[in-house]
């Protein structure tokens, strides 16, 4: 699946599109936050916080 079909099912909530979407996305992601995160662990939930405003921001979009 190609990134403009991933994000169209994320827009319309299928819950499989946000998952590669994540997984696509989590190494870059994090990688890009440990750069100004004080923890691993406070790194992941920075991106993870990301990742469920992003997804719900894209809900809007409908």
């Amino acid at each position: 699946m190609n990134f403009q079909e991933l994000v169209k099912g994320c827009i319309k909530n299928d819950r499989l599109c946000q998952k590669e979407l994540y997984n696509q996305f989590y190494s870059y992601g994090l990688k890009t936050v440990m750069a100004y995160g004080n923890s691993i662990e406070d790194s992941r939930e920075i991106l993870n916080d990301t990742f469920f405003k992003t997804f719900d921001s894209l809900k809007i979009m409908i």
